[in-house]
């Protein structure tokens, strides 16, 4: 070799007075001992081992990608089987050169080559070991047992050779057995304790239904002394309001007598004026005049009043408390003093025909075209009552105060009471307005409800006459509500019972052949006036069923009742008159063309007709 330890040199120095002969000898010798010396001492055997197979792992998991390198590497295992030799560190040995390591590789690589060959072999008898055929499992099931003779069985034999394992499984068993037997009573105490748990919980509950139905019971029977309490005060209410009712009738009398009484001294005071001598035979004649005044006001049907004024027909007339207020064809609505028969003033010209009005307390409704005016009339009645007796030219009066805009025709009909009014039109809808905020709150579609509703199922919209019969009558021809009940006339001859609250129909009343112009409800019966010349009189709401019917020479167009009698306009120039409880009419004379409005209150009849007179009947 070119280069070699310093080391090496020195040992070499120092042993060059041998022979070769006795070093190759001293060699071999050397290598017998570390040979031994190899063998006796395990901590290096362990070592080399490690050595060994550190070598051989690497040399696996790098032969796979370079396997130029297989030589190098069994080199290297025989280095460091040199390496790990006690040797070593052997003066002889160190005196060796690197011919003899590499002699030394070479003796391994052979050894490692044979057991490659005998690891091989082994492979191959095992493969051929796995080639034999086995017996069927059926062959191995028909095969005789062999009987053991041995007098123990073979796990007795293995407890007898093995007691202290026999002995630990019992304990583990036993452990086991143990531990799973506290486990068992630790978890059913634990149940017991949650359906104790449960059980109280239970009870609890049981308690507070118990409270909560005897809460009810007590509610209910508050609530039941509550009602009680409320139907003796709604009892007294209805007494007081009768009362009351009986009240204004009394006050109206004596406002009426009073009234008449002045005007009975008005016209004593005349006559004394007018008389010149105070002989006994004047004194005769105007006694004989008193008289005969007294018996014209005790009379009933008789026209007290004539007001002029109005230029065409009377279409509509209100009044109330002495304040009277009519429509004209002319175009103008006038508010007239009752009691004197003066035209206290004109309302500001209106937009078109006012055909329906509704005169409550100082509140004025009128229905022209599609929009319904509201008016304030605290100024006219100031002024009625201050004796003003200007005319009709000399004043305009200017007191409205808003207008209801919602129908997209011409409105018909019109009803107020207590600050809600009801309108019909011929748009088909009716619709309940809030006077004081001037809103429409509901609106009612007679088509869609007569047609849809669960109550009028067997009564759908279906007139009776041909259309031409119908086209001078408005749609709804009349209107009343009281609270909640609404009652509607049509132009297919049938009234419509509404509930407000829900906008629905809950009973239909049919029976007239033409079209209705005129209706009244109170608590049990419904009139009704209608163009087939007929009043159905009197439609009991209980039963749904007419009492009576009274039949005209023309068409009803007008009609108010009372608990005493009927009173109609027939298209004719009289008044009818109906007594309820004798069953005879009464006709009041008076107009020269038909009659188409009338109204009466506290023992006073307005009628207006075609002659556009307005004139005041006593009853």
């Amino acid at each position: 070799m070119a280069r070699t330890d310093p080391l090496l040199h020195r040992d070499t120095r120092s042993s060059s007075s041998s022979s070769s002969s006795s070093s190759s000898s001293s060699s071999s010798s050397l290598s017998l001992s570390s040979l031994s010396l190899y063998s006796s001492h395990p901590a290096l055997n362990v070592a080399h081992q490690k050595a060994t197979l550190m070598v051989q792992t690497a040399r696996d998991w790098i032969s796979p990608s370079l396997p130029d390198w297989r030589s190098p590497l069994h080199h290297i295992e025989s280095l460091t089987t040199v390496m790990f030799s006690p040797l070593a560190a052997h003066p002889v040995y160190r005196s060796e050169s690197m011919a003899k390591a590499i002699q030394l590789m070479q003796q391994q690589q052979q050894q490692q080559q044979q057991q490659r060959k005998k690891r091989t072999a082994l492979d191959t008898r095992g493969t051929a070991a796995l080639a034999v055929t086995w017996p069927l499992s059926d062959t191995l099931l028909q095969a005789e047992l062999p009987v053991s003779s041995a007098p123990l069985s073979l796990f007795e034999g293995f407890s007898a050779a093995y007691p202290e394992w026999t002995q630990a499984q019992k304990k583990t068993r036993t452990k086991q057995a143990s531990r799973s037997m506290v486990q068992l009573i630790s978890e059913r105490e634990r149940k017991l304790r949650e359906s104790d748990r449960l059980e109280m919980e239970k009870t609890s509950i049981v308690n507070q239904v118990a409270h909560v139905d005897l809460q009810i019971e007590a509610l209910m029977k508050q609530r039941h002394e509550l009602e009680a309490k409320w139907n003796r005060l709604e009892g007294k209410d209805k007494e007081i309001r009768m009362h009351v009712e009986s009240l204004n009738a009394s006050m109206m009398a004596i406002e009426d007598t009073s009234r008449e009484d002045a005007s009975q001294g008005g016209r004593s005071k005349h006559n004394e004026k007018q008389s010149v001598d105070s002989d006994e035979d004047s004194d005769e004649d105007s006694d004989e005049d008193s008289d005969q005044g007294s018996r014209k006001d005790r009379d009933r049907g008789v026209c007290v009043k004539t007001l002029q004024g109005h230029t065409d027909s009377i279409l509509a007339l209100d009044f109330y408390s002495g304040l009277l207020v009519s429509s004209s064809m002319d175009g103008t609505v006038r508010a007239w003093n009752s009691e004197s028969g003066v035209c206290l003033g004109t309302l500001e010209e209106p937009l078109s025909l006012v055909r329906c009005l509704h005169l409550d307390t100082t509140r004025l409704l009128t229905g022209a075209t599609t929009a319904i005016k509201q008016w304030d009339m605290s100024n006219v009645m100031e002024r009625m009552e201050s004796g003003d007796t200007a005319t009709a030219d000399e004043s305009t009066l200017r007191c409205a105060v808003g207008t209801l805009e919602g129908h997209s025709a011409l409105v018909t009909t019109l009803h107020v009471d207590e600050g809600m009014a009801v309108s019909g039109a011929n748009d088909k809808t009716m619709r309940q307005w809030d006077l004081e905020t001037q809103q429409c709150v509901l609106t009612l579609d007679v088509m869609w409800a007569s047609n849809s509703s669960p109550w009028n199922t067997l009564d759908p919209w279906t007139p009776d006459m041909p259309q031409s019969r119908l086209e001078p009558h408005p749609f709804i021809g009349a209107v009343q509500f009281w609270n909640f009940a609404l009652a509607s006339g049509t132009m297919d001859g049938k009234i419509r019972m509404w509930d407000l609250r829900t906008g629905q129909i809950h009973r239909t009343l049919p029976g007239h052949k033409g079209p209705i112009t005129c209706l009244q409800f109170d608590q049990h019966h419904v009139v009704s006036g209608s163009a087939d010349k007929t009043i159905r009189q009197i439609w009991d709401l209980r039963t749904g069923s007419v009492v009576d019917t009274l039949c005209f020479p023309g068409a009803v167009t007008s009609l108010q009742f009372d608990a005493d009698k009927i009173i109609s306009t027939a298209n004719t120039s009289s008044i009818d008159v109906y007594h309820r409880t004798s069953f005879q009419h009464q006709p009041l004379s008076g107009h020269t063309r038909a009659v188409d409005s009338v109204r009466f209150h506290t023992g006073i009849l307005a009628s207006g007709g075609k002659d556009s007179l307005v004139k005041l009947w006593t009853l």
